[in-house]
């Protein structure tokens, strides 16, 4: 009778995890993922450090009530050589 209680409690267990996976995923995948805006990385030069360059679709009051914030990148050299 044990051994039937502690095959039921573990069945549970998994059961209850794979509900509990299944849930996570499904919100995660849901929700959206807002990219504010696009960070440009200039490296044209290679004798200075790369310039930074932040292009925001956003106000910038908008940005700093958030505790993160998505940014698209791009790393490109701008002038031709």
């Amino acid at each position: 009778m044990n051994k039937k209680r502690i095959l039921i409690s573990v069945a549970c267990s998994i059961a209850l995890f794979g509900v509990g996976y299944a849930t996570g995923w499904i919100f995660k995948k849901h929700k959206k993922e807002e990219i504010l805006g696009t960070l440009r990385i200039d490296n044209s030069d290679p004798d200075q450090p790369n310039a930074l360059f932040l292009e925001l679709g956003v106000p910038v009051e908008y940005i700093s009530s958030k505790k993160t914030i998505h940014l698209r990148v791009l790393n490109e050299s701008y002038l031709r050589k």
